[in-house]
């Protein structure tokens, strides 16, 4: 299992730029008492142009299951929101 904490940025920021390792799953998890985020590709904004979802405070989303040798890379993923709000994230390695 790979992962980290991610610090919001008011600009689309990858969860994870040093990690391009497709993983099968991936979930995200908005720490409480954070605003609302947004995810997406490297065009995502706050507007919310682009946005694949969103996350409100305590809030999850799963990305996957996709098959073995498959996946999505954490660096393909892209957070906005408001600045120093944290996420969490959680992966497993195709």
């Amino acid at each position: 299992m790979i992962g980290g904490q991610h610090t919001v940025s008011n600009s689309a920021k990858a969860l994870d730029s040093n990690t391009t390792t497709p993983c099968r799953q991936i979930t995200i998890r908005a720490n409480a008492g954070t605003s609302i985020m947004y995810f997406g590709g490297s065009n995502v904004t706050a507007v919310p142009a682009n946005a694949h979802g969103y996350l409100n405070a305590g809030e999850s989303w799963t990305f996957g299951p996709f098959s073995p040798g498959s996946g999505i890379k954490p660096s393909d993923i892209y957070i906005i929101g408001t600045a120093s709000d944290v996420l969490f994230w959680s992966g497993i390695p195709s």
